[in-house]
């Protein structure tokens, strides 16, 4: 898993496995999306959850939602005061990010990439507990997927706008190894994930007023 689904989703899974299939041994790790990716590919998962900048379905991948990154900030700070916010309004803030490489980075570099718009990114945290702390305590922002702070949101302290002019869009897929190491216990699990990420999902972006959003319910792709 990512490490958004703490918030919520990974109580929701163990909880609902637990119940449904007694029987089944769970073993959850956090990754980074590249790192699952690989890992999938190796055959060293059943299976992952990952985000990647294109649409398009990786190889038995099921495409659970597309999502909006969003500037993230104290609340009352003026660049997240209303619902949106424009790229070009983010010039000369103060950003703090994962360390590179990351999906936020490599999105900012390439929409950034020839325009007169310049962030201040000088700190990079392997934490996004830790980036949300930094934000809630200085003048700096954070840039991320909304589904890790819905907490945050729900308690106040912190507020979010959604970056437009243009959208800066992420889509979360949920993928299996290779087919022959995949059992039916991994398939009743991998039912039981799909569903809590895209009902996650849908309580999240009620947060938000006017996001872009979307969900993608299937058959994984063969």
């Amino acid at each position: 898993l990512p490490r958004w689904p703490t918030d919520g989703p990974v109580s929701a899974l163990v909880n609902e496995v637990a119940q449904k299939y007694p029987k089944i041994r769970l073993v959850i790790e956090e990754a980074y999306s590249k790192d699952t990716i690989d890992r999938l590919a190796a055959g060293k998962l059943d299976i992952g959850i990952f985000n990647n900048r294109s649409p398009d379905p990786p190889p038995n991948a099921q495409l659970l939602f597309a999502s909006d990154l969003v500037l993230l900030g104290r609340r009352g700070s003026p660049l997240v005061a209303k619902p949106t916010v424009p790229l070009a309004a983010l010039h000369g803030a103060c950003v703090v990010t994962p360390p590179t490489p990351n999906h936020v980075e490599a999105i900012l570099s390439t929409v950034l990439k020839g325009s007169d718009i310049t962030l201040k990114i000088d700190l990079e945290i392997n934490s996004g507990a830790m980036i949300r702390e930094v934000v809630r305590h200085s003048d700096r922002y954070g840039i991320t997927l909304v589904h890790g702070i819905k907490g945050d949101l729900a308690d106040g302290d912190l507020a979010a706008a959604r970056i437009i002019e243009p959208s800066l869009t992420l889509y979360t897929f949920c993928a299996t190894g290779p087919k022959h190491l995949i059992t039916n216990a991994s398939r009743a699990v991998e039912k039981c994930v799909i569903s809590i990420m895209q009902a996650h999902h849908e309580s999240v972006m009620r947060l938000m007023p006017g996001s872009h959003s979307a969900s993608h319910a299937g058959v994984p792709v063969q």
